[in-house]
């Protein structure tokens, strides 16, 4: 599942980088499906081998409790760049409704992360104040998509099109005016029409409807039922 650390033709940048990767132990909690695919795949594009969704839900909220017991190793999932503890880490947070991991939850979505508009939605749905501000700076200071070129001479020029667009489809639902008008800059259009652009919006407005439901369920007082 993951690159072996005891693999000999690893170089030594992946080899350390390697080491910061989190415990695995919240995949062995997490186990894996009656066809042998590990259950935290199913919160990647919410794909449920069970029709009862809530059964499966029980396993994640059992794991989000156990989580919440060790608060840095969650914080840590939250934080990493390994976007599998990311994804579990985000969905644990909206089931336990923890608004005391908005500051991770931002510094995560700050980094290059494969599940990005799960951090974004995560991060709308427990600090929605908080999250109109944040996302509308992410949106407005925005750079244009570098060209293979200038990417070539410097990688570290690169944006992020499934990130930005993902910021700007959450702060929609928190603030509609503010999201229409940033979406009218050429630059947004341009991180818009890229294909990761198209991924972004689609993973977060599913992400959203769905973990927004699960709230309004779950918690009748939560503040999405005001």
């Amino acid at each position: 599942m993951f690159p072996n650390l005891n693999d000999e033709n690893l170089d030594e940048e992946t080899r350390k980088w390697l080491k910061t990767m989190p415990d695995n132990k919240v995949f062995e909690w997490l186990g894996n499906d009656l066809n042998d695919v590990p259950n935290y795949l199913h919160l990647l594009n919410l794909n449920w081998s069970d029709e009862d969704i809530n059964s499966e839900l029980k396993l994640f909220r059992e794991t989000a409790r156990k989580l919440s017991k060790e608060p840095e190793y969650l914080r840590q999932m939250i934080r990493t760049r390994f976007w599998r503890h990311t994804l579990v880490a985000c969905i644990s947070v909206i089931l336990l409704e923890a608004k005391e991991f908005c500051a991770d939850l931002k510094a995560s979505f700050d980094q290059p992360n494969f599940v990005a508009p799960q951090i974004a939605v995560a991060l709308g749905l427990l600090c929605p104040t908080e999250a109109i501000d944040y996302f509308g700076e992410v949106v407005r200071s925005a750079n244009s998509i570098p060209g293979a070129e200038n990417f070539m001479r410097d990688s570290t020029i690169c944006t992020d099109p499934k990130r930005i667009v993902a910021a700007q489809t959450v702060l929609s639902k928190l603030e509609p005016k503010m999201a229409t008008k940033l979406a009218k800059s050429d630059v947004f259009r341009e991180h818009r029409n890229h294909m990761d652009g198209e991924i972004g919006a689609s993973v977060a407005e599913d992400h959203w409807e769905f973990w927004l439901d699960v709230i309004k369920k779950q918690n009748p007082k939560s503040y999405w039922n005001k």
